[in-house]
């Protein structure tokens, strides 16, 4: 079995290591933090340049249930 994962501190602790080899389980070599390599980053990034294009002032909301409920009505406006 191979287990592909992100590098995160969790996963390379060395419990977590000899856990996988205890198991029988190859971790890929995978280099850490590499955004080219999980395409899901950059679409997360066109998506909150484009919302923040159409509803600048979403930059300068806080975390109040008002603020939620506008930042949920602009993304299914948008």
């Amino acid at each position: 079995m191979i287990f592909q994962q992100d590098n995160a501190k969790i996963h390379i602790a060395r419990d977590t290591q000899d856990w996988f080899e205890e198991h029988g389980i190859y971790v890929e070599d995978w280099p850490a933090h590499s955004p080219d390599l999980n395409p899901i980053e950059p679409v997360w990034n066109i998506l909150k340049r484009q919302l923040f294009r159409m509803y600048p002032e979403l930059m300068q909301m806080g975390r109040s249930e008002a603020d939620w409920a506008y930042f949920k009505e602009c993304i299914g406006a948008a």
